[in-house]
């Protein structure tokens, strides 16, 4: 099969190696410049809306650091026992006492434990209530579109 056209010589691929028109250079340049233009305006607007900035005062408070006298130390007896790396404050808290209770008479089994009666509670008085008041029951008058039932 034969070519029934030659393709012209020029044709080749072209992937966006020249990028715009020849004039582009000046319109370009124009719009850079209006750019910086405009976003310095902005800036400058913004600047001017927010107004002067608070001025910071500083102020310094000296407090004299004041040593103390040198005095007789708080210990009085040096230590004697092992010197731990560790302090346990639970260690240096008194322990509570333990109390053993009395001895069990001697002589056989211990007596079973008898409660000791108690006297009953009096029983409570009754209350006498008074007598409630008696309520007459009015006559009513009957509605005239109903009949008496």
């Amino acid at each position: 099969m034969e070519t029934a056209v030659t393709p012209p010589a020029d044709l080749e691929l072209h992937l966006l190696t020249k990028w715009g028109d020849a004039g582009d250079g000046p319109r370009r340049r124009t719009a850079g410049v209006l750019s910086v233009a405009l976003h310095g305006a902005l800036i400058v607007g913004v600047a001017a809306l927010v107004g002067p900035t608070a001025q910071v005062v500083e102020t310094r408070i000296v407090t004299p650091l004041i040593e103390p006298p040198l005095s007789e130390p708080t210990q009085k007896a040096p230590n004697k026992g092992k010197i731990n790396k560790e302090f346990d404050i639970a260690a240096t808290q008194p322990r509570p006492r333990i109390k053993i209770p009395p001895a069990a008479p001697a002589g056989g089994h211990p007596q079973p434990f008898q409660p000791v009666p108690q006297p009953a509670p009096p029983a409570p008085k009754p209350i006498a209530l008074p007598e409630p008041p008696k309520i007459q029951a009015a006559e009513t008058k009957r509605c005239p579109f109903y009949p008496a039932a």
